[in-house]
């Protein structure tokens, strides 16, 4: 997250402003170090502007010992009051000597890429403890109010299948856990599925060949379905089709067919089974044709 504190060069000669004297304060305590390219321009100035109290809430910073983390918070409720998340990420970045981008028109930038919620988490979580010092951790910790570790671990994996499945295009089988071009698309179809084992499953992937059959079938052992109920019925009926009739529809197991067609909707896989049960035994035509009945989830 340290992109989004973006940092300017050297600050205007002449006549201080409150921002200039937050900007020294906070190289004087030695915080992370911080110029104005412009001052017209600074997303101090701009924050000072719109807000009445903002000059009173500088000196009340100014003023504050540089020990005192709890000096940005204290000084924006006596003297700014109540203020919303975007706001208070402006003051406080203010108060630091920083430049925080996409916080124009009400941090709309900022606002676009999360919910509500999570914005006003991310900077709860930013602006904690007063103003970031060196190797401050606090842009690693709370990149996972962002991206929870789950999250980061299906978009992990999702990069390595996508890979694979590139690689692999002219040798993969027609049916995988996960079929998409993309990685939102594999995100979205990685739900039925634990995050750790997905990710275990897309490493296994990356490291057999592409016309490896057992070895796929070893990794996709390897997934957790998180609710596998209510694929266990049409995937038995599957199962015995496929020992019936010799072919390999459902990976040759109850456990490895809930794990290919965790995706799909219950009531989509059930008309997909009644679809092949009516095609006679070894007509390879069975699965493309009833292969549109299947919805995703």
């Amino acid at each position: 997250m340290r992109a989004l504190l973006v940092l300017a060069l050297a600050g205007a000669a002449g006549c201080t402003t409150p921002c200039d004297d937050l900007d020294a304060h906070a190289r004087a305590c030695k915080l992370v170090p911080s110029r104005y390219s412009d001052d017209r321009f600074a997303a101090c100035t701009a924050v000072r502007q719109e807000t009445a109290a903002f000059d009173a809430f500088a000196a009340c910073v100014e003023q504050a010992e540089c020990a005192d983390r709890s000096a940005v918070d204290r000084c924006e409720a006596e003297h700014v009051g109540q203020a919303d998340a975007c706001l208070h990420y402006r003051l406080w970045g203010a108060a630091c000597g920083l430049e925080p981008s996409g916080t124009e028109e009400q941090c709309a930038t900022l606002r676009s890429a999360m919910t509500d919620a999570v914005f006003e988490a991310w900077v709860e979580c930013i602006t904690a403890d007063g103003c970031p010092r060196g190797n401050d951790p606090r842009y690693d910790v709370c990149q996972d109010v962002l991206f929870p570790p789950a999250a980061g671990q299906l978009i992990d994996a999702c990069v390595l299948i996508i890979e694979w499945t590139r690689a692999c295009a002219d040798a993969a089988p027609d049916f995988l856990p996960v079929t998409a071009s993309n990685v939102l698309e594999c995100v979205a179809q990685a739900g039925p599925f634990s995050s750790e084992s997905f990710l275990e499953y897309a490493t296994c992937l990356a490291e057999i060949a592409c016309d490896d059959v057992p070895g796929r079938l070893d990794c996709l052992l390897g997934l957790e379905v998180l609710d596998p109920g209510d694929a266990v019925a049409p995937c038995e009926r599957l199962v015995a089709y496929s020992n019936t009739c010799g072919v390999n529809l459902g990976g040759g197991s109850v456990e490895a067919c809930s794990r290919l067609f965790a995706r799909f909707t219950p009531a989509s896989l059930g008309a997909f089974v009644d679809c092949v049960e009516t095609y006679e035994c070894g007509d390879p035509a069975a699965a493309a044709d009833c292969a549109g009945l299947l919805e995703l989830q």
